[in-house]
């Protein structure tokens, strides 16, 4: 059919929507949403009140077609209709490729961040109450916090985080001795760059394991803590007196939120 209007343009004639929809293999329906978004509006019969179409009208809800292909919205293709020469056509479709390129992006970033959550379902199933040993990579600090429950100081978080990683950039950091755990930090961490110099938080040889918390933390904690020492006593490791523990994951089960966490333990190499 367009190869008609093309090739055709010297027939005159006027055409019913319903002729229209045949011809251009679109819904009557779509073409009274197109006057309802006042994209394009035919005349109508004075006498019967139907709508008409002359040619130029056909042309100009191909070009609408056209336009809306390339996911333009209807005020853009009414501009576009009404007043834009090349050149502002040009700088309109060029800030629609911007935009797009932009959404790319973004659902790229949300796909790399399905991935690594795919990876940590991968990782707690391998690790979760077994014992190995781990590189703890390396993580640059960028805040702190005094709890992970003190929801107040969220906000701290939202500042320094990265939007689709905010919670596990959380990292409790215990220094501990014979007599237990001396002191304790909430750092808000990222992935260390190699251009980074200071606030870096690294160890080379580590304890490692993942726990599953189902809310009662403090008494998990005891026990992992526990049986952590005496898999470092039994394999001859000696313990820093230094404890990492990160929030791997989230998830529900059973009506019931459950926080996936690992634990580093550096020892004397």
């Amino acid at each position: 059919m367009a190869q008609f209007l093309f090739y055709k343009k010297e027939v005159i004639g006027i055409y019913s929507i319903g002729q229209v929809a045949a011809f251009l293999g679109i819904s009557k329906d779509q073409l009274r949403y197109y006057e309802k978004k006042k994209v394009f509006v035919p005349s109508q019969n004075r006498e019967n009140l139907y709508r008409e179409y002359t040619s130029e009208d056909i042309d100009k809800i191909l070009a609408i077609d056209f336009y809306r292909s390339l996911d333009l919205d209807f005020k853009t293709i009414t501009q576009i209709n009404s007043q834009t020469d090349l050149e502002e056509l040009g700088f309109i479709l060029e800030e629609k490729q911007k935009k797009l390129a932009a959404e790319i992006e973004n659902l790229r970033a949300s796909q790399r961040q399905i991935e690594k959550i795919q990876q940590k379902l991968v990782d707690i199933k391998q690790h979760l109450h077994r014992y190995s040993i781990k590189k703890f990579p390396a993580q640059k600090i960028v805040g702190t916090f005094s709890d992970f429950r003190a929801y107040e100081e969220f906000s701290i978080v939202r500042e320094v985080a990265e939007e689709r990683a905010k919670l596990t950039q959380l990292k409790r950091f215990l220094s501990f001795d014979d007599t237990g755990v001396t002191d304790s930090q909430m750092l808000i961490t990222k992935l260390a760059e190699h251009t980074d110099t200071v606030d870096i938080l690294s160890f080379n040889d580590c304890v490692y394991t993942i726990i599953e918390d189902g809310g009662e933390q403090l008494d998990v904690m005891a026990q992992i803590f526990s049986k952590t020492q005496k898999y470092m006593a039994d394999n001859g490791l000696r313990p820093i007196g230094k404890a990492i523990i990160g929030l791997l994951l989230l998830a529900n089960e059973n009506n019931k939120t459950k926080s996936y966490l690992e634990i580093y333990v550096p020892y004397h190499s």
